[in-house]
Parts: C-alpha cells; structure tokens; sequence
C-alpha cells in the first residue's frame, strides 16, 4: 500500500489497472456510439424503417455497452481496492470497494441503452413515433452521461458546474462518434438501394446533419475551454502535467476534424445540392466521414485516457472514489 496525505492507498497490479482502463474506454465508447446514432436516426435522418446496417450497428453498440456495464463496475472495484483479476471469484474482497457513482453508472447505462432500444422499437412499429423517438434520445442522452460519474474531474470545484459542462461535452461528443458512424452507414445503405435511396433525399439528411454538426461544433468550443479553465489552476498546467499534454493532443485532433467537416460544408454540400446525383461529389463526402469517424474514436480513447489522469498532476487513487476506501495512517 501507498501512504498518501497521512493515509493509506491500495496499491493496484498494473495489469489490472490496464484491464480497468481498457474496459472503461471501451465501454465509453460503445454508449457514445449507440446515443450518436440514436441521435442521429431520430433527428437527423427522421425516418421511421432505417437502413439495415444501421439498425444492426446501433443494436451491436447498444448491446457491448450493456454487456461491459457489469465488467466496469468490477473492474474499476478490483482496482481501487488494490486486487488482482483473479480475487473476481472472491467478490467479498471487491464488492465493499463499489462507491455509489461506480454502481450508478453501470445501472444508467443498462436501463438507458435498454429503455431507448425499446422506444426505437415502438417508433418503428408505428406506436407515437414522435413521443417514442423523443423518449429514446432521452434515454440514450442519459446513458452517454454515465463517464461523468467517473473519473478525476469529480475531484475538481464547483462540481456540480463542471458536470454539468462534462455533460453538454458528452452529448456532443456522442453525436459527432456515433453520428458520423450513423451518416457513413446511411450512405451504403442508400448505395445499396436497400431503402430505395433518393439521391436527393440523402442530400437533405446531409444537410440536415451539418447543419446540427455546425452548432454542436460551436457548443464543444465553449465547453471544452469552461472545462480546461475549471479543471486547471494555471495555463502552465497545460504542458507540465501529463492531463494537459493529453488534453492538448485531444485538442489538435479535435481542429483535424473541424477543418475536414468544414470543408465537407463549404465544398462538397453545395456540389451534391446542386448534383444530388454526381457519383464522384458522393464518394468524395463518404470518405471524407469516414476519416471523421475513424479519428473521432482516437479522440475517444483519449478521452478515456484524460479520465485516468490526474488533471492536477497528483498520484494516488482515483480521485473518484470515494475517501473511505483510504485507510488513515496509525502511528
């Protein structure tokens, strides 16, 4: 064990801090990809029998996340209580390790993905679509929230202002992993003439997506920088803590896709409304948001990476969990 400010702090094997890391990225990052694209088959692509593929995608998302709900709330116990992977047969050595918001986020995350799975299905059949499709945005919204609970921002002051900046941060950020992902899959499916794709009709969807991208873009700017304002006490901290370095490799490839969404607005958009049916103008935005997506998910285990540092630079347990977990020092 580490002594720490006059208590004692479990010590954890690095696998098993690895395991924890790999777990709560994935995990992230299937929720942020099943609420973009619920984001997106809602608002932006409005039609009630999707593509095949998205619907599949979206389900496989949905279901990994709930599936590695359980497998973070152990992993991340086992690690703050100082175990092994193997002590996971033995759960009266972890289970006491579980803090409120570790249990909360494995339990909003399930009945999110799965009352928003549900809704989809009542939309689809029909069933209040309108009132069904707002339902499952609020649900997939509240289940993209659950990173929030976690993590060393939950350390910093006034918490209950830099969650809520964290929050608009993750909505956003889940509309632009899963919306991309969504647009690029709406695209084969409208090459496939699996929904007797109407050039012109795609056209409007994208559209419809930059439009909603532009104003995101805009609310991701001002959150980002109340985030990086409220985490650090100095601009130095930028370069001389690995949280800022982290966050300012996230930054640049954040403007990487800025710059090509921009350009896929001011270049490409114009040409498909003016020739919905120029082959080329289309292959030409499909990659384009490919290299978004592929780029958005780099910035997402980042991001997970940010969540494990230290945004002031400290060691020591995760500032996350709770102060009982600490054993004070006798002397």
């Amino acid at each position: 064990m580490l002594a720490h400010d006059g208590e004692l702090m479990f010590a954890t094997s690095p696998i098993t801090e690895n395991v924890a890391l790999l777990v709560q990225i994935a995990h992230t990052l299937a929720t942020l990809v099943f609420a973009g694209v619920v984001f997106c088959e809602v608002l932006v692509v409005r039609l009630r029998s999707t593509p095949r593929m998205l619907r599949r995608v979206r389900s496989a998302a949905g279901v990994a996340a709930i599936v590695l709900a359980p497998l973070l709330v152990v992993t991340q116990a086992l690690r703050v209580s100082g175990r092994n992977l193997v002590d996971v047969v033995h759960p009266v050595a972890w289970v006491s390790a579980v803090w409120w918001q570790l249990a909360a986020s494995g339990v909003l995350s399930v009945v999110g993905i799965a009352f928003a799975l549900v809704m989809l299905a009542v939309r689809r059949r029909g069933g209040v679509p309108v009132v069904a499709g707002v339902a499952a945005v609020l649900a997939a919204a509240a289940a993209a929230s659950v990173p929030v609970l976690l993590g060393h921002t939950q350390s910093v002051e006034p918490m209950w202002l830099i969650q809520i900046v964290d929050i608009v941060h993750l909505q956003v950020a889940a509309f632009w992993v899963g919306g991309t992902c969504a647009l690029a899959l709406y695209y084969a499916g409208v090459r496939a003439g699996e929904r007797g794709g109407i050039a012109t009709e795609a056209a409007h969807v994208t559209v419809r997506f930059s439009t909603i991208a532009l104003v995101t873009v805009i609310v991701l700017t001002v959150a980002g920088v109340a985030l990086a304002v409220l985490v650090f006490d100095e601009p130095e901290a930028l370069v001389s803590t690995s949280y800022g370095r982290i966050l300012v490799v996230k930054t640049v490839l954040v403007l990487c896709v800025g710059v090509a969404a921009g350009w896929n607005r001011r270049r490409l958009l114009p040409l498909i409304e003016r020739q919905p049916n120029d082959e080329a103008a289309w292959a030409a935005l499909r990659y384009a948001v490919l290299i978004e997506a592929a780029l958005l998910v780099v910035v997402v285990v980042i991001s997970g990476l940010l969540s494990d540092a230290d945004p002031h630079g400290h060691s020591g347990v995760d500032a996350a969990a709770p102060a009982a977990l600490a054993v004070p020092v006798r002397s």
